[in-house]
């Protein structure tokens, strides 16, 4: 993703309907220090959309990332962004990101950078490393609410 002008802490924005895209475009932005933010898909991409709306709001609350998508979908949501005259909107399918070299520097996260953030215009959850492997290591350690 660098190798289009990313830099880390940037925000991607998903709108991929396939999850092996999506789990290819997540480990990406993890590695690469983007903040991945997935957005539902629109069954249809119209102003008058809710979900596609949620595209919208949340790429204008960003301030403007990328939206990463698949190629099904990329005609519809450049469309999309063109009725709604949404400037410097940009796109980029995950083939044509898996046809540029392999990055192999992999970047080095501190524990409060973003690692995720939910979006929506109701609700923006923002994640850091920190939190995140605070949450998904306290099975292994046997950590829970009781106290002995």
């Amino acid at each position: 993703m660098r190798n289009i002008g990313l830099k880390p802490q940037d925000k991607v924005i998903f709108q991929l309907e396939d999850n092996q895209d999506f789990i290819c475009a997540f480990w990406g932005c993890v590695l690469g220090g983007f903040v991945p933010v997935p957005v539902s898909i629109a069954p249809i991409y119209e102003p008058a959309n809710n979900t596609a709306s949620k595209l919208q709001n949340t790429w204008q609350m960003l301030e403007k990332p990328l939206v990463l998508t698949s190629s099904t979908l990329a005609a519809d949501i450049d469309n999309f962004s063109r009725v709604l005259n949404l400037e410097n909107f940009k796109i980029a399918t995950v083939d044509q990101l898996l046809k540029c070299e392999p990055d192999l520097e992999l970047h080095q996260s501190e524990l409060e950078d973003l690692a995720l953030v939910n979006g929506g215009i109701f609700q923006r959850i923002k994640s850091t490393l920190s939190s995140v492997y605070s949450r998904e290591t306290k099975p292994f350690n046997r950590f829970n609410h009781t106290i002995r």
